[in-house]
């Protein structure tokens, strides 16, 4: 498999697809993620969350995730990230950003099934005690476990992560996805400027990987028509 120069070996390749038909049947946890703690607390482990937008930036990700929790970069499998997650006018005004109706996407994660279908980021253990800032945070997303492979070490063995999915229609009818919005500038490039943290093929890999919300414009021709 050689998915945007990330090249994995045939046999680990093997690997990465079996992980993910398994983990096709997992719902995750919806949100609010009733039972994480316990589970996390019953099993002695932290939860591996694979950020793959602002929390990829350190300073973003230190408002939420007390400093010391593990950082890899990787890559998933089986997900399609998109620019459709309508972020709240209050949030944007906090952060001091542009309020514009029409451009205030953030990222959101569409599994699919497909081993195909890659995305990168940060693979970071995050403690119980952060679960409660990151739920407040990430309102509306569902955890929903990936297949992931190292950045370092496309041969090694994978692991599970688990990426923030917000679904088109949740259960409690509070609509958080919008096909009509464009890329909140600010929140773009900082998540682009994130990426570049782990180097320039990473970043490359980040903007060849990422959607707007029609599905045909990665981040890598919305970047160059003057999308930032």
């Amino acid at each position: 498999m050689n998915g945007c120069g990330f090249q994995v070996p045939d046999a680990t390749w093997e690997e990465v697809c079996r992980l993910a038909a398994r983990l096709g049947a997992d719902p995750g946890y919806p949100y609010p993620w009733e039972g994480l703690e316990a589970a996390l607390g019953r099993a002695g482990r932290r939860l591996p969350l694979i950020g793959y937008g602002s929390l990829m930036d350190p300073g973003s990700a230190a408002r939420t995730i007390r400093p010391g929790a593990e950082r890899r970069a990787v890559v998933a499998f089986g997900a399609r990230r998109v620019f459709n997650y309508a972020m709240p006018y209050a949030v944007l005004t906090r952060l001091g950003w542009a309020t514009d109706t029409s451009a205030r996407a953030a990222l959101n994660v569409y599994p699919t099934g497909n081993p195909a279908d890659v995305l990168n980021g940060v693979r970071i253990e995050i403690p119980e005690a952060d679960i409660p800032a990151l739920r407040a945070r990430e309102q509306g997303y569902d955890l929903r476990p990936l297949a992931c492979l190292d950045w370092d070490e496309p041969a090694g063995r994978p692991a599970v992560g688990y990426v923030l999915c917000a679904p088109d229609n949740p259960p409690d009818g509070s609509q958080r996805t919008d096909d009509a919005l464009t890329p909140q500038p600010d929140y773009a490039r900082l998540c682009r400027d994130g990426a570049a943290g782990f180097g320039a093929a990473f970043e490359a890999f980040y903007l060849a990987t990422t959607w707007l919300a029609d599905r045909r414009t990665t981040a890598a021709s919305w970047e160059a028509a003057g999308g930032l």
